[in-house]
């Protein structure tokens, strides 16, 4: 069966129409205004404010948790075009010192359609949101209100309604923040850090979606990550998964994981005539060089994997404050050691260098000295992210091979199939080659 073709081919000027129609089966009779959002690669994200004159205390009947998918909620009526729309365009809004007054009648949401309906589920995609929502009480991660698997609706895809978080994304709010705010900021930015650190796991993996109920709070089940192998069958190639729902190894430390996966990688990827093209064993020998400090004994914790500006909602309070009202986006999230989940966000303090760097996708490990904080203003922005995030994390952001560390664990969970990752994989590795052959020419020298 051929891939469902990404909602996003279709101009709002005509999606819109569907989106109406399933606002009238959700909210009949209420007034609705569209926003069509900037989405991000994986999902069209489409902004909706509800509006009546009566109270929405009725309204919670409609919340769904990761278990109470929407086909359970819809009603089979459905009103197109009903009472009065309104349908507008995302403009960049103006910079605001407090978030805007909402009238108790209006209630605003984000309506996330994947750009591939057949490769997400979307329900466990909104337990691992929900599992996120409850690291912290001073930042947000947007809950499901409305969920639907299939294609039985309006739209005729799968989708999900999510709270909306208030706020504007740091990529629109950076450019008008003074000196002052962006080193609130900073410390808002330490501040999630600090809170993700509170709670580890005992194996990385990837969460286990049905572990996550009313009453789990923050423990859950993982998973090891599985393996993908391309193969020739009936003359066409698939892909095939191996590992999938093997519960994940406890008590390993870091380099016993990466030993574990690159090996698994290179036996499921083995080729006879070409045993060792895909470098597994000279990873894992870096590995072995300078893993000593990536995570705590057998400790691992949550990495969102997206972490950017695009990806965090902030209101601006006052000339010198700034709040984080949430995160977004935690498509990728899994559980990795301390190096890679506490990865340093360099751009929060080097905010122009990372929107020159954004727009080059080419694969490269570069080393600390790169994101170091040169500047007065820099080194302030950094100081007070480090104050907020604690020791603990700071140790980890400020690991010299925390890029490289980032890398390796990527390609021990993905396995490394992109030309990209090919070519840095063997850049590494002859970098590294050199630098013994130096440091043992030295060492010749000095005995001699």
């Amino acid at each position: 069966m051929g891939r469902k073709a990404a909602p996003q081919a279709e101009p709002f000027e005509t999606f819109q129409h569907k989106v109406i129609a399933l606002c009238n089966s959700l909210w009949p009779g209420y007034e609705v205004m569209l926003e069509d959002l900037a989405g991000g690669g994986y999902n069209r994200i489409i902004g909706i404010t509800t509006t009546t004159e009566g109270s929405l205390e009725s309204d919670n009947r409609s919340d769904a948790s990761p278990s109470d998918p929407l086909s359970r909620l819809l009603k089979k009526t459905k009103r197109w075009l009903t009472g009065l729309k309104r349908i507008v365009r995302q403009t960049v809004p103006k910079l605001q010192y407090a978030p805007p007054v909402v009238k108790e009648n209006t209630v605003q949401y984000i309506l996330r359609v994947p750009h591939q309906t057949d490769l997400v589920d979307l329900q466990h995609q909104t337990a691992l949101f929900e599992f996120a929502n409850r690291l912290s009480k001073s930042w947000d991660v947007p809950t499901a209100k409305y969920l639907e698997n299939t294609s039985n609706n309006p739209l005729g895809v799968p989708f999900v309604v999510q709270s909306r978080i208030p706020g504007m994304n740091l990529d629109q709010l950076w450019d008008s923040l003074n000196q002052q705010q962006r080193i609130s900021l900073g410390g808002e930015i330490g501040k999630v850090f600090f809170d993700i650190s509170k709670h580890s796991v005992i194996a990385p993996g990837i969460i286990d979606p049905t572990s996550i109920t009313e009453k789990s709070g923050t423990k859950i089940r993982v998973f090891e990550h599985g393996y993908e192998k391309v193969v020739k069958i009936d003359g066409g190639h698939q892909k095939l998964m191996f590992n999938e729902h093997v519960p994940a190894t406890r008590r390993w430390s870091v380099l016993d994981v990466l030993r574990s996966r690159f090996e698994n990688w290179k036996a499921v990827n083995s080729h006879t005539l070409y045993p060792d093209i895909e470098p597994y064993t000279k990873l894992t020998q870096i590995a072995e060089e300078i893993e000593s400090s990536w995570s705590p004994d057998h400790r691992f914790f949550l990495s969102h994997n997206d972490f950017y500006p695009r990806n965090i909602m902030a209101w601006v309070q006052s000339d010198s404050q700034v709040r984080i009202t949430g995160v977004v986006d935690w498509d990728l999230v899994d559980i990795a050691p301390a190096v890679v989940a506490f990865q340093p966000p360099w751009w929060v303090w080097k905010y122009d260098q990372y929107w020159d760097e954004i727009h080059d996708s080419t694969p490269v490990v570069r080393g600390p000295e790169h994101y170091e904080a040169v500047t007065v203003e820099e080194k302030q922005i950094r100081a007070a992210f480090e104050k907020s995030a604690g020791r603990r994390v700071t140790e980890y952001t400020r690991n010299p091979s925390s890029q490289l560390a980032a890398h390796l664990w990527q390609w021990a969970v993905d396995g490394i199939s992109r030309c990209g990752d090919f070519q840095l994989a063997h850049s590494i590795i002859d970098h590294r080659e050199k630098e013994r052959s130096t440091s043992d020419s030295d060492s010749d020298n000095t005995n001699a």
